[in-house]
């Protein structure tokens, strides 16, 4: 959440995260990415997290080449 909206809004940033970490298969063992929102306390007391955008709240923890992976690995446990 950009400053000017945090303070248009009346809320305290804390020093506390809102951590969201999504993992990917790659030519490399793995890829993690992290994207963190920031956590805000309003004028009243009430913890708020910042959004995250919805491309990366839409995606899970896992992207399409792992997630594939993991649809593989689970249809040959079950196959013959």
């Amino acid at each position: 959440m950009p400053p000017k909206e945090v303070r248009r809004r009346g809320l305290r940033p804390l020093d506390s995260w809102h951590i969201l970490q999504q993992v990917e298969r790659v030519e490399k063992p793995y890829v993690v990415t992290e994207h963190r929102a920031r956590r805000c306390v309003t004028p009243a007391g009430r913890i708020v997290l910042a959004p995250l955008p919805p491309e990366v709240r839409g995606a899970g923890l896992l992207g399409p080449n792992l997630m594939a992976l993991v649809g593989w690995l689970k249809a040959w446990r079950w196959s013959p």
